[in-house]
């Protein structure tokens, strides 16, 4: 519990996940019921949350990333905030980023253990970030997916996401992977018809990267098929059947990954120009020592 001073308390109202207006979801808002309406002074300091008020409620919005951070400091700046603009209160403190989190996770898409038909993982050096720009870029994607081309359809605003398909080429024919979970830098989730003779299977595909020492751990989990019973059968055993076939597609992504980021390293090594060299450069074109009638040199 934090005093503002003391005196009576005042009501606290509730909470609210999500953020003031233009501020998106990930911030935390303790809504206090005061018996004056909150003055609509600029809070104190860079640090100091968003304040709003709502006739004699006061909300004070405070991002995730500063509670974590900047909590000591940025409360403080409340606390004098509040002592100078608002009668006496006690104020309670809620920390709503766990259950964003919760309600996060709870609308994600994921293939849960007892579905899963196998998962394979590979390690790759490199930051989750890089590996996630290549899950859309689709001549990256398609060494994962081992096709001869793979093109991206159905984009929304421009952008992948639900609704999205992946087809994989192979010579005229391609297979449409159609994303059901789209939730970047983490998972990707995709599904389409198992091509086998019987008809009717369909499968799940999800990639997850989780962060790790080195880099970035991917796992690729493929789930058990839906459809009619020997549709199923037939899928799963072609799908099992395709497992080594899988696990080189991954190995041949983590060693693109890590080959083209260490192009991109040595390239930007490549073109770094030391202060002696720029300073050289600069005393050769200030000083002109040529004789009279000299000629530059070509």
């Amino acid at each position: 519990m934090l005093a503002a001073s003391g005196g009576a308390p005042v009501a606290v109202v509730g909470t609210q996940v999500g953020g003031p207006t233009g501020l998106g979801n990930g911030w935390t808002a303790v809504v206090l019921q005061v018996d004056h309406a909150a003055d609509r002074s600029d809070p104190p300091g860079g640090d100091a949350p968003a304040f709003s008020s709502h006739g004699t409620d006061l909300r004070l919005w405070h991002s995730a990333e500063a509670m974590n951070d900047s909590v000591a400091q940025s409360w403080s700046s409340i606390t004098g905030w509040l002592a100078e603009h608002l009668p006496p209160v006690r104020i309670f403190v809620a920390d709503m980023h766990p259950v964003w989190a919760a309600r996060r996770d709870a609308l994600q898409v994921r293939i849960a253990s007892n579905e899963e038909l196998f998962r394979l993982e590979a390690e790759i050096t490199a930051p989750r970030e890089l590996v996630w720009a290549y899950f859309v870029q689709p001549e990256q994607f398609n060494v994962l997916l081992g096709g001869d081309r793979t093109a991206i359809v159905d984009r929304k605003r421009g952008r992948v996401a639900v609704g999205s398909a992946y087809q994989c080429y192979h010579g005229d024919s391609y297979v449409t992977n159609v994303v059901v979970g789209w939730h970047p830098f983490d998972s990707a989730v995709v599904e389409f018809t198992v091509p086998t003779p019987i008809p009717g299977a369909i499968c799940r595909v999800e990639m997850r990267l989780d962060a790790t020492e080195r880099g970035t751990r991917l796992a690729e989990i493929v789930s058990r098929s839906t459809g009619p019973l020997l549709a199923r059968l037939a899928a799963d055993a072609g799908m099992k059947a395709r497992r080594d076939h899988v696990q080189g597609l991954i190995a041949a992504f983590k060693a693109h990954v890590e080959a083209e980021l260490a192009e991109r390293t040595a390239s930007d090594h490549a073109r770094t120009i030391s202060s002696r060299e720029v300073e050289s450069a600069a005393r050769a074109a200030l000083v002109d020592d040529r004789q009279p009638g000299e000629a530059a040199a070509p």
